[in-house]
């Protein structure tokens, strides 16, 4: 029985860990309906959501951790105190910088409470699954199957127009001629770098999936993105 119990409570861990990173990557700055969306509503959202859960996770870890607390507050002061000058230096009490220092306590809370190791594994994971289906629908959007069409769609604050499936998303036209696979994300460039830093923790992981890699490296190709492919390539 205590072993169930125990198997249950690492269950339920898991599981909020997995929804804990997947909301920092979906919730985030770099994708198109919380990032670069023209309805101000889902950007207001964003940042209720990031600074709320940033002092959450703080409290929640510091409870669980506080023997780690030695360990990470000078640094994290130093990065708060630069962030703070900066805004005091340039006369600027905008949001954006309260929100910068909300990321900040949201990235150490997350590596306080999963783990560097474990991190890896769920950000890779969550990747892969989002690159899987990004591939499916590129290749529904290159092969102009209609289904594409009756999905909603997001304008973003340049005025460009985007069909948005929840786990991918694709303009209505490509100004450049090429099928360019967005993921969930703003452009190609953004979504790349999320792309190469899931492959670089999968190679380093102990057990690698090649099918994983092959996912990724497939992803990385479909963004079109010169960068992706200087980073594919070192």
């Amino acid at each position: 029985m205590p072993n169930r119990q125990v198997e249950q409570t690492k269950k339920k861990r898991n599981i909020f860990n997995i929804v804990l990173i997947l909301l920092f990557i979906y919730i985030s700055d770099d994708t198109l309906f919380f990032g670069t969306n023209s309805d101000q509503t889902m950007v207001t959202i964003k940042y209720a959501f990031i600074i709320s859960m940033s002092i959450i996770l703080l409290e929640y870890s510091l409870l669980r951790q506080k023997e780690c607390l030695r360990k990470n507050i000078y640094t994290f002061a130093i990065l708060i105190i630069c962030i703070m000058v900066s805004m005091v230096f340039n006369n600027d009490f905008r949001l954006g910088y309260f929100y910068k220092i909300a990321l900040l306590i949201y990235a150490v809370a997350i590596f306080r409470l999963v783990g560097f190791i474990e991190f890896q594994k769920i950000f890779t994971d969550i990747i892969v699954v989002l690159a899987l289906a990004s591939l499916i629908g590129f290749l529904l959007v290159y092969l102009h199957i209609p289904i594409v069409n009756i999905a909603p769609t997001v304008v973003n604050n340049a005025g460009g127009v985007y069909r948005n499936f929840g786990i991918f998303i694709t303009p209505t036209s490509f100004y450049s001629g090429f099928v360019r696979n967005y993921g969930i994300f703003r452009e190609p460039g953004v979504y790349q770098m999320y792309l190469i830093v899931a492959l670089l923790f999968h190679v380093c992981s102990i057990e690698i999936d090649v099918s994983k890699i092959i996912i990724l490296v497939l992803a990385v190709v479909t963004t079109m993105s010169t960068t992706g492919y200087i980073a594919l390539f070192f």
